[in-house]
């Protein structure tokens, strides 16, 4: 299974194959991941630390139905993933810059 962008696609070659869509699970298929790149392997589980000021955002926003806030005070907030590794949540966690203490 591949997911691609509709804004990237150049030209199209129709063929006569099928998909039955009916025997797709994509609630399933996405279970593990963040983002539509679906990476083999087993979820894995992912501590990140982030400032009070960052954990308000975090708690609001979060990343992945597997988030669970496990620290939460003045000196930070640390949550916790269930989730397999891919492209997007590098980028998240990137996104989130080098904020000092």
């Amino acid at each position: 299974m591949l997911t691609f962008a509709l804004d990237r696609i150049v030209n199209l070659w129709p063929t006569n194959d099928k998909f039955d869509a009916k025997n797709f699970d994509d609630a399933a298929w996405f279970k593990n991941a963040i983002g539509i790149t679906v990476a083999e392997g087993e979820p894995e589980e992912i501590i990140l630390s982030y400032t009070p000021l960052q954990g308000k955002y975090v708690k609001t926003q979060p990343m992945h139905p597997s988030q669970e806030i496990i620290t939460d005070n003045e000196e930070e907030c640390r949550v916790r993933l269930r989730i397999v590794v891919n492209h997007e949540l590098v980028m998240l966690i990137l996104s989130s810059g080098g904020a000092s203490r």
